[in-house]
């Protein structure tokens, strides 16, 4: 499956189809398409979002609810909900259909939202204009860090070390979480000050 110039394709059997919207694909000039955990997929551009459904796509967000919202991006999380990155914020699709916007007043860096990644631990990130957001109980806070503070974040992918690698206009940074022990006069050292460190 792909997306160029607006249309929905699929590359099988060395043959490209193209999907025009119509009945069979609602979503006019497409903008992203995703696969989920439950190997459903969704396609998302002006005009709404639809997910296929016994070889259709049937609507499940429409162009009013969407709004001129420009998609960029979806992913899913664990939980079963459907997020959408795109140029008014974030926009999350509950199992229900309950649909809940985030924007810079649920603590994203800026409303140009434009990736979405869930970690192994369950943390949800969010790459937009202004840099980039975890999800800390149902708002968003930027980590703290001088040298990335404004980035445009393009791209987030974890690997299966657990590293979160995030592509943006300022290069490519990857966050990691290493576990320091830290030995001191709390630990029966003599002194806070280690000088010289040798391993015999």
């Amino acid at each position: 499956w792909l997306v160029a110039g607006g249309y929905l394709g699929r590359f099988e059997g060395e043959r490209f189809t193209t999907f025009a919207p119509g009945p069979d694909q609602p979503v006019t000039s497409v903008r992203a398409i995703h696969e989920d955990r439950r190997h459903d997929l969704w396609v998302a551009g002006i005009g709404g979002v639809a997910r296929m459904e016994g070889g259709k796509f049937v609507p499940v967000i429409d162009g009013a609810t969407l709004g001129s919202n420009i998609v960029n991006s979806m992913a899913d999380d664990r939980r079963g909900n459907l997020w959408i990155t795109g140029s008014l914020g974030l926009i999350e699709r509950q199992p229900s259909a309950r649909i809940r916007r985030f924007g810079v007043h649920d603590g994203l860096p800026d409303p140009f939202t434009r990736a979405v990644w869930e970690d192994r631990d369950g943390n949800l990130w969010v790459g937009t204009s202004g840099g980039l957001a975890r999800s800390l109980g149902g708002r968003f806070a930027a980590p703290r860090d001088e040298n990335r503070e404004g980035d445009l974040v393009r791209c987030l992918f974890e690997d299966r070390e657990g590293n979160l690698w995030v592509g943006s206009n300022n290069g490519l940074a990857r966050l990691r979480d290493d576990v320091f022990s830290v030995y001191g006069t709390a630990e029966g050292l003599p002194s806070d000050q280690a000088n010289s460190v040798f391993q015999d």
